[in-house]
């Protein structure tokens, strides 16, 4: 988010909490406010944004991937290929196996 939306953030919640008035938001020539407590918010409030917030779905898609892989493994150590389904469902399995392992292959490693 560009620098002139997160600020109209900024000032649009302090202005929610209410206590502000017009000069509130004056800003000096180099662009900080005028008024210390409002430029020290600011400075807080880019702060906070700043921090990595964790990606909690790439790593929920991890645990997910990792729960099929064991699925599957265990499914096709469990099938003895006595007859046509037996082999049909082994090659299913094995197809899965091969699409997750180029899925992972394929993701950049974030850990």
């Amino acid at each position: 988010m560009d620098l002139q939306k997160e600020r109209e953030l900024f000032e649009n919640h302090l202005k929610k909490m209410g206590k502000t008035d017009n000069e509130t938001f004056s800003k000096n020539e180099d662009d900080s406010y005028q008024m210390d407590i409002i430029h020290f918010g600011w400075k807080i409030w880019q702060a906070a944004k700043a921090q990595a917030v964790p990606n909690t779905q790439a790593l929920h898609d991890r645990l997910l991937v990792k729960s099929i892989r064991e699925h599957v493994e265990s499914h096709i150590s469990e099938i003895s290929v006595n007859n046509l389904f037996d082999k049909g469902w082994l090659a299913a399995m094995k197809c899965i196996q091969n699409n997750i392992d180029m899925l992972e292959a394929q993701e950049p490693a974030n850990d």
